[in-house]
């Protein structure tokens, strides 16, 4: 009788989330995927429903559509689905057969463009400790095949340096498979991504127009924080970021950002239990390997993004929330030449990297911000 009663709150569960909703919900992401649970089923072993039941939490969510764009689109809110709801709390069987809280391990890398290319990602993997062991060998190997010391996509891009060997045209296939052996150590150590993409100029806009002194950086990390808070709310958390000019303070003035956070409360509590650091001295991103990969899913999410600027340049500010789906649709018409789904807009090498390993995250623009605003209260202090 027990086992019907849970499969038959399962199968409510399952009920009150609409896959339909969902697709439609995340269709708008500009260039994220469309999941459910940023987390495969296989990765850990599944808690009881009683320990994983989250129902009392907030979903991951916003007023602004900051981790979902339902109410951004005039839609209702979702809950979380049972993959969430199970995975929110992470633990691992010991061989004694107690339960023991896995400690995890996150590394963020940010990427940056300038003038048409004016957005901002911050985005990294998290992963527990034990497997950013096995990945750091993987991924040396994989590199060592190639004859390269590192990667670096901003280095990457320019044909001088280390890469220059590799923007001879017979060598295009050599590109790709190189390319594709890095996402297949990503997929293979089953890390999780996470990120958030910043629009530059829209943060100057917001700035301007709120007497605010808000910083690009700053945003992302608070906007990473505050997800991982909704989704690791139990867990220990050390997260590394790639060092920037004035990175604690950074650090800092995310953490107060998160303090201050009126419509999400719990997470100054959930934070206050993380360790979170520029990435220490000598180490750099040559000799760190997660933060290579991190560099790596970053410059893909601000790519990725980057291709849509002009829908939200020119047509998202003119509309109201209900019309942004079917606006992107009808810009993805135009400017492809046919109908297709938001996500197949996206570069081949996104496509790869982020089809084992969905991304959480989100493009912020002013209607965002303008939404966080109102929801925290108008304070950032």
């Amino acid at each position: 009788m027990a086992g019907q009663h849970a499969r038959r709150q399962r199968q409510e569960q399952r009920s009150e989330f609409d896959r339909a909703d969902y697709a439609a919900l995340t269709a708008c992401r500009a260039g994220w995927p469309a999941s459910p649970s940023p987390f495969r089923r296989r990765r850990w072993p599944k808690t009881s429903p009683a320990k994983a039941d989250r129902a009392l939490l907030k979903p991951p969510v916003s007023p602004a559509g900051g981790f979902s764009p339902a109410e951004s689109l005039g839609l209702p809110r979702v809950k979380t689905d049972e993959a969430t709801l199970y995975y929110s709390h992470i633990q691992h069987h010991h061989p004694t057969g107690r339960l023991i809280l896995v400690l995890l391990r996150g590394y963020f890398d940010d990427s940056k463009g300038e003038g048409e290319d004016a957005y901002l990602s911050l985005a990294g993997y998290i992963a527990p400790v034990a497997t950013w062991n096995a990945f750091e060998s993987k991924w040396q190997e994989a590199l060592k095949r190639a004859g390269l010391p590192w990667l670096h996509l901003k280095e990457f891009a320019s044909p001088t340096g280390i890469y220059a060997n590799w923007y001879n045209g017979q060598r295009e296939h050599e590109k790709i498979a190189f390319f594709q052996s890095l996402i297949k150590v990503i997929h293979e150590c089953q890390l999780s991504p996470i990120g958030a993409i910043i629009r530059i100029k829209d943060v100057e806009r917001f700035n301007q127009e709120f007497r605010l002194i808000l910083d690009s950086y700053t945003l992302a990390l608070y906007f990473c924080l505050l997800e991982l808070s909704l989704i690791y709310p139990s867990e220990e958390l050390e997260l590394i970021l790639d060092r920037v000019p004035s990175g604690h303070s950074k650090i800092a003035l995310a953490k107060q950002y998160i303090n201050s956070d009126q419509y999400y409360p719990a997470a100054r509590t959930t934070m206050s239990r993380w360790n979170i650091a520029p990435l220490p001295k000598p180490q750099t991103f040559r000799n760190t390997p997660p933060i290579q990969a991190a560099d790596f899913v970053a410059w893909e999410t601000r790519k990725s993004a980057t291709r849509r600027d002009e829908w939200f340049t020119t047509v998202k500010p003119h509309l109201p929330p209900d019309e942004w789906l079917m606006s992107l649709f009808m810009w993805l018409a135009r400017t492809q030449g046919q109908v297709i789904w938001p996500e197949a807009g996206d570069r081949r090498s996104f496509l790869e990297l982020k089809k084992d390993t969905p991304i959480e995250g989100q493009v912020w623009d002013y209607q965002a911000l303008c939404g966080v605003h109102k929801a925290r209260g108008a304070t950032w202090g």
